[in-house]
Parts: structure tokens; C-alpha cells; sequence
């Protein structure tokens, strides 16, 4: 293990990530996003379950194994994580909700990914190859831990969006404030809320909602380890390990800016964006070993898919009385659990119905088969 890694082992162990909430369940239409259902929509092109799917949650923290579990009662799911304490927190959330399908596994990335490699239908890596001393290699070993049809969804910090908050960084190593003092958290906190209302570093830190917690403020302001991607390194990367970009998750206000933004295809438009520093978040996108339709090098949205936020709809209360009242949807609904559903059937049925494939993936977590 790294030196860099074990800094950030430390910090975890210090403060497990995020705060644990013991009593807290995760809500089905906010993060049903990441189910695989979803993923496996955008990169195959088809409707599939995740029963008997085996699935990688890397760097899970305290919450999000009992996040993916619940979302996915028929696979078997593996929680890796370097911190200890984290592990222990995240197990017995997942014991008080009675959850079964889990393991829990203390690795970190790059070891786990060697030891197994091509075992995982689906990896789950949100938030963490940013924090590697390379996170190149954190991408590699996240594609080795794919099946050959497997497919990940990751979170990487983009460079162009951590700018500012790398000032407050700055300005914290040179105070001699890091993780490993306790009092950082709260100095570092004191000493932004006293600049001007006006200041560029305090609205940025006034607008970053990880300043609500102890932990918040050491993962976002005193991180051991972070190194952000430009476009370019990440499309590099990918690339580099025979993968391909399917789609990406993308906010309201990402795609307004999107269709704002010059250029003649998305990869033009998101790195003029990300050159005039607008860009607004991080990448989080889906890839996969297969090859898809599109060019992945220009980062052509899937068409299949519209332009979309990555939250479930507002109408889903609407889109669910449509399931409970239209027979062909709800036989599409059932039709999961015993296979996948080729995309042409799927629009046929679908489509009519003012639903796009996409959503039916979604709404199978909110409603259940």
C-alpha cells in the first residue's frame, strides 16, 4: 500500500465518510439512478435485472452498501473500503435493515482489483480514483474488475470544478492546517466564514454543502489525497483500458449549459465549458468493455436517450399510475425478471406509452416488478 494511501486510511479511520446515520434508509427514486437496471439500459441497450448479478461498491463509506443493497435484493454485492472504521459502520447499518446479500472486504482498489480480476458485472466507484496518487491507475483497476459484458459507473472529480475550492486548500497547507490536527475542521471553517459575504472563496464554501459536518469539512477542504482529471486525461484513460464512455449522469443545470455552449458534438461543448471555467460538477459517467453504437471518443450522447437529468422525474407519481393501469407496461415490468428485453421491443412498448426505456429501467426499482 502507498504512503498516500495509507494518509488517507488514517483520515477515514479518523472520520469514517459520510457521518454515520444508523437509523437513516435510503429513498428508492433518489438513488435508483445507479441501479444496474439503469446501467444496463445505457450500455447494452437493453432492459436486464440484477438478480444473480454479483456488484463492487469501491470505497463504500458508512452508506452506500446499504444503499446498493436494498436497491439490489437478488445480487450478491461486495463493499470494499481502506478504512476499518468505515466497514464496521456501514455493516451495522446494513444489519439493523436486514440485509443479507452483502460481504464486506478491508482493500484497497488496486490490490482488490488483482485479486479479482473479471469478476464483477457491475463496479460501483463513486468518489474515489480522485483520491489515489494515480487516479489513471484507479480507472485501470476498476476496469479489471469487469466481467467481459460488466460495465461501472464512476464519480471523478473534474479539475475545472475544484478550482476555488483548491484555494481554500491552498490557503489551509499554508495556515499548516490538514486532517490529522483536530482543530482544523473548525478553523479552517472560522477562518472562510470571516472573509467578506463577497469574497470568491467563502461563496464557494457558503454554496458546499460538506461544510454541514466534521467529515464533510476534512473530505472536501483537508483531503490527504486529491488529484482531479481535465476531459482529456479521463477520455485518455478510459481509452488506455479498452473501454469505452456510454453516457453520463448529468444535472438540470449541467445540460442547460450544455445547450448553451458552442461547439458541434457534447465533447466540444463540455470542454469549452470546462476551458472557460464554467463547468459545473464532476464527471460521472457509465462505462463498459463493450462497444456501443456511438463514438465514445467524442462523447456523443446515446441515442437512444435524451438529454436528461440524473434524478428520477418529478411526475414519477403520475408515471406509476401508468404502470398500475396499463397492462403492456407492467408485463414489460415482469417480463425482467426471467431475462433481458431487446431494445426494439422495449421502445415498441415503451415508446407508445410516452415512456422512454430509460425511465422503465428506473421505475422497476420505485415500483418493483
Amino acid at each position: 500500500m502507498k504512503p498516500e494511501i495509507y494518509k488517507v486510511r488514517e483520515q477515514y479511520e479518523k472520520y469514517p465518510y459520510p457521518e454515520p446515520a444508523l437509523l437513516a434508509y435510503p429513498s428508492r427514486s433518489l438513488s435508483c439512478h445507479a441501479a444496474y437496471e439503469v446501467g444496463a439500459a445505457l450500455t447494452t441497450g437493453k432492459l436486464a435485472s440484477h438478480a444473480g448479478k454479483r456488484i463492487a461498491l469501491i470505497g463504500c463509506g458508512t452508506q452506500e452498501p446499504l444503499i446498493m443493497a436494498k436497491l439490489h435484493p437478488k445480487a450478491h454485492v461486495t463493499a470494499i473500503d481502506v478504512s476499518k472504521k468505515s466497514l464496521r459502520q456501514a455493516k451495522l447499518s446494513t444489519q439493523l435493515w436486514f440485509c443479507d446479500n452483502i460481504e464486506f472486504v478491508h482493500n484497497d482498489l488496486e490490490s482488490f482489483a488483482i485479486e479479482n480480476e473479471g469478476r464483477f458485472d457491475y463496479v460501483h466507484c463513486y468518489g474515489v480514483v480522485h483520491h489515489l496518487p494515480s487516479p489513471q491507475r484507479g480507472i485501470s483497476a476498476v476496469a479489471q474488475l469487469l466481467s467481459r459484458d460488466g460495465f461501472a459507473r464512476l464519480m471523478v472529480y473534474a479539475e475545472s470544478s475544484r478550482r476555488r475550492i483548491n484555494g481554500i486548500k491552498r490557503v489551509a497547507k499554508m495556515l499548516g492546517l490538514s486532517a490529522a490536527d483536530p482543530e482544523s475542521p473548525f478553523l479552517i471553517q472560522r477562518m472562510i466564514e470571516s472573509l467578506p459575504e463577497n469574497h470568491p472563496l467563502r461563496i464557494t464554501f457558503s454554496m458546499h454543502t460538506e461544510r454541514h459536518s466534521t467529515a464533510g469539512l476534512v473530505d472536501a477542504f483537508l483531503h490527504a489525497c486529491e488529484n482531479p482529471l481535465t476531459l482529456s486525461q479521463l477520455v485518455e484513460s478510459v481509452g488506455e483500458n479498452s473501454c469505452f464512455i456510454h453516457d453520463w449522469d448529468l444535472s438540470l443545470r449541467s445540460i442547460e449549459m450544455i445547450n448553451d455552449a458552442p461547439g458541434d458534438n457534447l465533447y466540444e461543448k463540455i470542454k469549452w465549458l470546462e476551458l472557460s471555467t464554467q463547468w459545473p460538477g464532476h464527471w460521472v459517467f457509465w462505462m463498459s468493455k463493450l462497444r456501443h453504437p456511438i463514438n465514445a471518443n467524442r462523447l456523443a450522447i446515446n441515442p437512444a436517450f435524451r438529454l436528461r437529468p440524473f434524478r428520477t422525474s418529478h411526475t414519477s407519481g403520475i408515471l406509476r399510475q401508468k404502470i398500475e393501469f396499463d397492462p403492456e407496461i407492467k408485463k414489460l415490468l415482469h417480463q425482467l425478471q426471467s431475462g433481458p428485453i431487446p431494445l426494439e421491443k422495449a421502445h415498441a412498448l415503451v415508446d407508445s406509452k410516452r415512456l422512454s426505456l430509460l425511465t422503465a429501467a428506473r421505475l422497476v426499482l420505485e415500483v418493483g416488478p
